[in-house]
C-alpha cells in the first residue's frame, strides 16, 4: 500500500510538473513576460534528469551529472528553465538513437550524456553534452533558427524557444560540436550565492 501510494504521488508530481511547462510554453508563445523568483538552478536540473530517467534508461544511455553550481542563484522562471533543460536533454537522447545506416555505424561507440553545472565570474553555466554522431557546421550554423530542423516530425521550434528564454532570462545559449558529440550551453547571471 505504501509504495502503490508513493507511486501515486510520483505520479501527481510529474503531471504537475508538465502542467507547469504547457502553461510556461502558452505565456512564451503569447509573449507573457516570464515569472522570475531567485532559484538555484541544480535542483532544478535534477527534477529534469529525474523526470527523463526511464527514457535515458531505456536508450542505453549513461548519465553522468556534475552540478557544482554550489548554490549559486539566479533570477529566473522555474518552468521555462526546466523546458531549456528538458529540450537540451532530449535532443542529446536524440542525437544518440541508434537508427540504422551511416548513423548507426557512427553510433557504435559508447552513448554517453554528461549534465554540468558551474559558476565562475558571476556567471552560471548549465552544459549537457552528447557522444552522437556531432552536428554538421552548416547545420551548426542555422540550429538555432526558427523552423529549422534536421528531425523528420520536428517543427524546428525547440532550441529557437529555448534560446529566446534565455534572452528574456538575461543569458545566452551556444552548440558546440564536432566528430565527438555536441554541447549546448546555456549561461545566467548570478545574483546571490547559497
Amino acid at each position: 500500500m505504501a509504495e502503490a501510494l508513493s507511486n501515486l504521488e510520483d505520479i501527481r508530481s510529474a503531471g504537475l510538473r508538465a502542467a507547469d511547462i504547457l502553461r510556461a510554453l502558452r505565456s512564451l508563445a503569447k509573449q507573457a513576460p516570464p515569472v522570475l523568483e531567485p532559484l538555484c538552478v541544480d535542483p532544478l536540473v535534477e527534477e529534469v534528469l529525474t523526470l527523463t530517467a526511464d527514457e535515458i534508461g531505456k536508450r542505453g544511455v549513461r548519465l553522468t551529472a556534475d552540478l557544482r553550481g554550489n548554490g549559486a542563484q539566479v533570477w529566473g522562471d522555474r518552468t521555462q528553465l526546466q523546458q531549456v533543460v528538458l529540450n537540451l536533454v532530449t535532443n542529446a537522447l536524440d542525437s544518440m538513437a541508434v537508427d540504422g545506416g551511416v548513423r548507426g555505424a557512427a553510433h557504435a561507440r559508447k552513448r554517453e550524456m554528461l549534465v554540468e553545472s558551474r559558476v565562475a565570474d558571476g556567471v552560471l553555466a548549465v552544459s549537457v553534452t552528447d557522444t552522437g554522431s556531432g552536428i554538421s557546421p552548416d547545420i551548426l550554423a542555422r540550429i538555432f533558427d526558427p523552423f529549422f530542423t534536421t528531425k523528420d516530425s520536428g517543427m524546428g521550434m525547440g532550441l529557437s524557444i529555448c534560446r529566446s528564454v534565455m534572452a528574456a532570462h538575461g543569458g545566452t545559449l551556444s552548440a558546440h560540436s564536432d566528430e565527438a558529440g555536441s554541447r549546448f550551453t546555456f549561461t545566467l547571471p548570478v545574483v546571490a550565492a547559497g
